[in-house]
């Protein structure tokens, strides 16, 4: 799973804007870690993310995409997350909500003993706004995107996709004093599936 930042759409624009004034972007690029702005985006980058500010503010920071969970009992190694579904991320008490703006995901499946790219994204928005969840690693804020196995097309898509929110219920999920489940529940579930490249 990959997700693709349209650099040229309006919304795209200011939310990379937004990012690069915050304090935090400076330690990134101190770290040698650029903001990307446009084009396909994959783990270990780091993009655009909405959160709530210390003043309980709608805001939005630079995050590093993907995170290290400790090591379960009797593995010796953690694991690196860039996706996971609500019912494990839930158990954690460390984790706040996030909301990760793309124009699409990119979605790979093998097909015919090839590797096919699907495009995903909701039908009539112009925007995918994914929940995700973030906390600091290395005094610097680390996501991950919540996944969901999409049903209506379950013999392409082999992989999971993000879960979908309206653009009505970012404050929702974003607010930790909120239900998740407002938002969840809400979350989208018609979306336009394109197949992309081969190999």
């Amino acid at each position: 799973m990959t997700l693709y930042l349209d650099g040229s759409a309006p919304q795209i624009v200011s939310l990379a804007a937004s990012a690069s004034r915050s304090v935090l972007m400076r330690a990134f690029i101190v770290a040698g870690f650029p903001l990307q702005t446009s084009g396909e985006t994959a783990p270990r980058q780091i993009i655009p993310v909405i959160a709530q500010s210390r003043k309980q503010e709608t805001a939005v920071f630079p995050m590093r995409w993907g995170m290290t969970f400790p090591p379960e009992p009797g593995k010796s190694a953690g694991a690196f997350v860039t996706h996971a579904p609500f019912e494990r991320a839930r158990r954690r008490n460390d984790l706040h909500r996030c909301v990760v703006p793309a124009s699409w995901v990119h979605v790979i499946s093998r097909l015919e003993g090839r590797q096919v790219q699907y495009i995903v994204q909701p039908s009539d928005a112009d925007m995918t706004w994914i929940a995700g969840m973030y906390r600091m690693e290395d005094k610097l804020p680390a996501f991950f995107v919540l996944s969901q196995i999409c049903t209506e097309h379950a013999a392409i898509l082999q992989q999971p996709i993000p879960v979908m929110l309206r653009k009505e219920d970012i404050p929702y999920w974003i607010d930790p004093g909120m239900d998740p489940m407002v938002a969840l529940g809400r979350a989208l579930s018609d979306f336009i599936v394109e197949r992309g490249s081969s190999q």
